[in-house]
């Protein structure tokens, strides 16, 4: 117990509460992209990848999601829907792939 009488967070909730800083960070980075006017601007693609990267998914996976949001969104700003979406399907590919491999 500290001085205050309060025990300090043991090693998953301290992991658990960084995990949710960077969930929210991530989320906030992203939602920025996608206010009014914001995800038009001509480096969309470069704060997505960004955040993405920052995210921990991968150079590869990350490539892929930007890739089919930008094939998904055409020339008209990325949507949030269009984002997950794409997210879910090259990580879900991913995951299989792998799952694969390990067998």
């Amino acid at each position: 117990m500290s001085a205050a009488g309060v025990t300090p967070p043991g090693y998953l909730e301290r992991l658990r509460l960084g995990l949710q800083r960077t969930r929210e960070g991530i989320l906030g980075r992203v939602t920025a992209l996608l206010q009014p006017g914001a995800a038009s601007a001509p480096d969309w693609k470069e704060n997505l990848e960004a955040a993405l990267l920052q995210a921990d998914i991968g150079p590869l996976a990350t490539g892929r999601i930007v890739s089919a949001v930008r094939t998904n969104a055409g020339h008209s700003a990325p949507s949030w829907t269009s984002i997950r979406d794409a997210a879910r399907t090259v990580l879900k590919e991913h995951k299989e792939k792998g799952h694969k491999k390990g067998h």
